[in-house]
């Protein structure tokens, strides 16, 4: 069974040309290992894959808290995997570990080159439910989340909800049509009030601090 997997995923191994150097080689050779690793035996809930012939873009999902899929991008340097990859969720979380663009707190510190995917999106999935407020990126939500946890709790929530329903508006905007602009309308008007609601609250919690 490992020669069947192997013999096809070394397939696409392309042999390296004169003017590429062997970091690049084996940047390639790994990450087809590291594909080979998550189709055989990849952690609960979680799939990842390169959408084109590019390797160095994976498409992933990872399970929420509230065990919804959640939609991301990795993206392998040429220096993988003595460097580690960057991580960007597509939807906007409320998490102390990732940032407002969406992007996951790797520090290079941290990363040792013996980490594969495998272990990497294991990782990212635990840093969803158990934040680390110690070592933010986003220091709103960490000071929220030391200063008033239930309020954090609330508020992550939300943005988990949000985030899998942004997720589903773009999966419908291949099919969208005139028939239902309209309704889309409507429904990105009930997103604006959403997010109104969401930044009146952030903003009564932050005037408590302030008395």
């Amino acid at each position: 069974m490992t020669s069947g997997w192997k013999v096809w995923y070394h397939s696409l191994l392309p042999l390296p040309s004169k003017t590429e150097s062997a970091e690049n080689f084996y940047t390639t050779k790994r990450l087809l290992n590291d594909w080979e690793e998550l189709c055989r035996d990849a952690p609960k809930g979680i799939s990842a894959f390169p959408p084109t012939d590019n390797l160095n873009i994976w498409h992933v999902r990872i399970p929420s808290p509230n065990g919804k899929p959640l939609e991301a991008t990795v993206i392998f340097n040429e220096s993988y995997p003595f460097h580690p990859p960057e991580v960007h969720f597509s939807a906007k979380l409320y998490h102390p570990n990732i940032d407002p663009s969406g992007k996951v707190c790797i520090k290079k510190e941290d990363w040792s080159p013996a980490q594969t995917v495998w272990s990497l999106l294991g990782s990212v999935q635990c840093l969803l439910s158990e934040p680390n407020p110690e070592d933010a990126l986003n220091l709103t939500a960490a000071r929220m989340m030391l200063r008033n946890p239930t309020m954090y709790q609330h508020l992550a929530a939300q943005c988990f909800e949000k985030a899998e329903k942004y997720q589903r508006s773009e999966q419908n905007q291949k099919s969208y049509s005139k028939d239902n602009a309209k309704e889309n309308e409507e429904d990105m008007m009930t997103e604006v009030e959403e997010e109104l609601f969401f930044q009146s609250q952030l903003a009564e919690v932050y005037a408590s601090y302030d008395k």
